[in-house]
């Protein structure tokens, strides 16, 4: 039903004849891409809790991951007026790994750091070192105090009492985030100062085409 409600809004803001209007349709689409992203949340964190997430382990082009996620992300800030820098260094044309679920960790990790970014930019940066992949996603935002890194993973939880109110969302994202990398046998690594932004770098393993025996695509993974 929300699907077909946006459908529906996105040809009423291109059908539109006046401004006024079109910035209803406009608002009706923000306001339900918002909560079917809080929906896919809370569905995904019920699937982690209930032990039934699948992490799938099929070939992929980490490229085409980075390519994916810019295109998701990089509108958002153009909105905001936020610069929006890209790299890549090294990294392998194919590998094994879960595509969509890698780019809905960076897609989180970039949407975070847009959203608690006012002025500056946001960046993204891929590189292959020392046998894993890493990813850095890093923004010139409010920042956080070494108390709010260390509960910022914890379902439900921002960087305080006042985030929600502010800047809106379930406080889920993050926490989803980390495990999924978690169970890629990764880790997500924070730095942070406030009024200095923050830094999140995912760290997973990088395994060869011709590494992968097991597990098979669509192993059932339990995340506690």
């Amino acid at each position: 039903p929300l699907n077909a409600i946006l459908g529906l809004a996105q040809v009423g803001e291109r059908e539109s004849r006046g401004r006024e209007t079109a910035q209803v349709y406009r608002r009706i689409i923000e306001s339900g891409r918002h909560l079917l992203g809080v929906i896919n949340d809370v569905l995904d964190f019920s699937k982690i809790e209930a032990g039934k997430l699948l992490v799938e382990q099929t070939p992929m082009s980490p490229g085409e991951v980075i390519d994916r996620v810019v295109t998701l992300s990089s509108l958002n800030a153009q909105a905001k007026g936020l610069g929006f820098a890209v790299s890549e260094s090294m990294l392998p044309a194919g590998c094994i790994g879960d595509p969509q679920r890698l780019t809905q960790v960076l897609v989180n990790l970039l949407s975070n750091a847009i959203k608690f970014t006012e002025r500056g930019g946001v960046a993204l940066e891929a590189q292959t070192r020392a046998g894993r992949l890493e990813f850095v996603v890093s923004d010139s935002g409010v920042g956080m105090t070494s108390e709010q890194i260390g509960r910022i993973f914890s379902p439900f939880e921002q960087a305080d009492g006042s985030t929600t109110r502010r800047f809106g969302g379930t406080g889920l994202g993050l926490s989803i985030s980390e495990r999924l990398v978690r169970s890629m046998g990764g880790l997500i690594l924070v730095s942070s100062e406030p009024g200095k932004g923050s830094r999140f770098e995912v760290r997973i393993p990088l395994v060869a085409p011709q590494a992968a025996s097991a597990p098979q695509p669509g192993t059932r993974v339990c995340l506690h």
